[in-house]
């Protein structure tokens, strides 16, 4: 009997180390994470996993955030299809940046 209540003695305080650990390894690694958090509605690229070759463009898109599941979890519709994707797979869709070269471009000018 003794043994037993030793053993449950252990375990127990193994379980409440590996909890505290676990709490105290999500609170250094969220500090760290900072994501370009993303709204509904706003329009992003998606990593490619697995380019063809070497100079294939490494996002595809833009495509439109339907919904925020939590601050690392997006669904977003590729064509036509709802998926959850990572914060970490997805890079904003500016239209205004400059250096972006998926952003449209004016097919006339005004004179």
């Amino acid at each position: 009997y003794e043994l037993y209540k030793q053993v449950s003695d252990v375990t127990r305080k193994v379980r409440d180390n590996s909890e505290k650990r676990a709490m105290y390894m999500k609170k250094a690694y969220d500090s760290k994470v900072k994501g370009p958090y993303m709204e509904v509605g706003q329009l992003c690229f998606l990593l490619i996993n697995a380019p063809k070759h070497k100079y294939q463009d490494r996002y595809r898109g833009p495509y439109l955030i339907l919904e925020k599941l939590n601050d690392h979890n997006y669904i977003v519709d590729i064509d036509g299809v709802k998926k959850v994707v990572n914060i970490s797979k997805m890079k904003p869709y500016l239209k205004d940046n400059p250096n972006n070269k998926y952003a449209q471009k004016p097919t006339a000018t005004l004179r």
